[in-house]
């Protein structure tokens, strides 16, 4: 039997996180259901995640973002956070991945909506959000420290078919 080595990364890895829960009062109809245009409370705060990775203390960092955050409506509102965090960090593009969870229970995101209900949280919102990626990346590369990060691949046969056959019919959804 051959050895096993399973991937890895080795280096310094570092982690901070923020809470970036908007206002109440912010434009936040991102669900097609959703019966108000305006957040009326906080239910769970929404949370910045963001971990560092390089091979020493020498290297450029990968800086990787993770927000509780639904999509971007606009290019450019995503080019303005990024190049601010870009200049902030004085990362090379390459070296920033900043990811939206999806959720559909989080504001908008959309500049030009700041001409609904709301929408004049927009603005200082991305802001905010721009401020705290900031933050818990340079707090995630001053506190890096040496780690080993793994992983491996599973495949799991539970609940793949998800076309599930109509009782009495030949319809599948």
């Amino acid at each position: 039997m051959p050895p096993f080595h399973p991937a890895a990364f080795a280096g310094r890895i570092g982690v901070a996180q923020r809470d970036i829960t908007p206002p109440v009062g912010i434009f936040a109809r991102n669900w097609g259901a959703a019966r108000h245009d305006v957040a009326s409370g906080i239910h769970r705060p929404l949370m910045l995640v963001c971990a560092t990775f390089a091979t020493d203390a020498s290297a450029e960092p990968l800086v990787l973002i993770g927000a509780d955050l639904g999509w971007w409506k606009s290019a450019q509102d995503e080019r303005t956070l990024r190049e601010g965090i870009l200049k902030a960090l004085g990362l090379d593009a390459s070296r920033l991945m900043f990811c939206l969870s999806h959720t559909h229970a989080g504001p908008g995101t959309f500049s030009e909506d700041a001409v609904k209900p709301g929408g004049e949280h927009i603005l200082p919102f991305l802001q905010k959000v721009q401020d705290m990626a900031i933050e818990a990346a340079k707090e995630a590369l001053a506190s890096a420290a040496p780690a080993t990060l793994s992983w491996q691949y599973g495949h799991c046969s539970l609940a793949v078919n998800r076309d599930l056959p109509e009782p009495g019919g030949n319809v599948t959804w």
